[in-house]
Parts: C-alpha cells; structure tokens; sequence
C-alpha cells in the first residue's frame, strides 16, 4: 500500500513539473507588442547647399484653329491646359515614411523661392509619400487670338516650367509613446509659371 501510494505521488509531481514548464499554470507577463502609428506634426522647407531653383523649357504640341468662314472672330488658347504639377518626397532616413494614423497625410508644398532664401507654400495640400505626385495645375495662362475669314491659325508654343530641389524637415509623432522623432529629406517639385507663343497664320481658300 505504501509502495502504490508513493508511486501516485510521484506521478503527481512529475505530471505537475510537465504543466509547469508547458506555461500552462503559469502567468503570462509578456504584453503583445503593439505596431508604432505615427501622426505628422509638422514639416517646414529650407534652401541648403545644393538646392535651388532650375528653369526647364517644353515644346507643346501645336494646336491648329481654321475659320471655313467669311466672319472675323475670336479664339482662346490655354497655355497651362491639361499642364499637371509635380511634388516628390524622398528621404535616406528609415523612420521617414513609417505606418501613419491616417490613411493619407497631406502638407503644403513650396510655390517660391523668396529672398534671404525663405519659401513659400502653397494652399493645395499633397500626399506626403515617397515617390512622384501628380496633380493639375491649378494656374490659368489665357490667351485670345484674333482671326480673319478663311484663315488657319498654329499656335505653337514653348512651355516655361520651373523646377524646384529643397530640403525639408518633419517631426514626426509616435501616438503610443508621444515621443517626437525629427526626419530629413529632399523634395522636388515642377510647376507652370509661363509660356512663349509663336502665331502662324495662312490663308484658306
């Protein structure tokens, strides 16, 4: 009787040591860890060596206007029709472009260069994201042009787009911590600021 006795204690213990060491009696500590979100604070743009300004020069397709008619008229012609602008953000920092609270964070961008190398932003908001941004230029460069009857008119004309290079900083706000964490990086943007036209006109009969 002893002897079966102590055989079911031992069995007892052993099986106790087995649930032990499985975690299964055992409290469990250890938290999940939770993903990082982060909410965009604040971006601000500044002129450091190397960046500038740069003007770039397009030939538009030309556009062709007839008049079959015996009546003088007029015509309008857009310069900066179907012209998008561009916004592109890149940064070598691994935290620049982490997992953000919204789906899409949207800042302002730069539209000029001002003096003592200050710049100015804009009103439209961008996607602030690695990689190219397209939206359409929300300039107008309006222009009317004249005809006489029987007349054939080819506007040709020579796109003026500046293209800017900036460097930008970010703060950057992690919502589980309320740490704040500062990013760098380059932003390139192209926009329409005016355009040359050369007029052809010929004679229909």
């Amino acid at each position: 009787m002893k002897k079966i006795l102590y055989l079911f204690l031992l069995v007892s213990v052993i099986t106790s040591c087995k649930k032990s060491s499985d975690g299964f009696d055992e409290p469990n500590d250890s938290k999940e860890k939770q993903p990082e979100v982060f909410i965009l604070k604040a971006i601000s743009y500044s002129m450091e060596e190397g960046d500038g300004e740069e003007i770039i020069t397009i030939l538009q397709k030309p556009v062709t206007v007839e008049n079959k008619s015996n009546a003088h008229g007029t015509t309008f012609f857009d310069s900066f029709e179907e012209i998008k602008e561009t916004s592109h953000f890149s940064s070598s920092d691994s935290m620049a472009f982490p997992e953000f609270d919204l789906d899409s964070v949207k800042v302002s961008v730069p539209v000029q260069l001002l003096s003592d190398n200050q710049v100015a932003v804009g009103s439209s908001k961008w996607l602030y994201e690695p990689g190219v941004v397209e939206l359409p230029s929300g300039k107008t460069q309006v222009n009317t042009l004249s005809y006489t009857p029987y007349t054939r008119i080819t506007v040709n004309s020579s796109l003026k787009i500046k293209k800017y290079t900036l460097t930008y900083k970010a703060t950057l706000v992690n919502q589980n911590t309320g740490k704040e964490v500062e990013v760098k990086g380059k932003w390139r943007g192209t926009t329409p600021f005016g355009s040359d036209l050369k007029i052809e006109y010929q004679e229909i009969k």
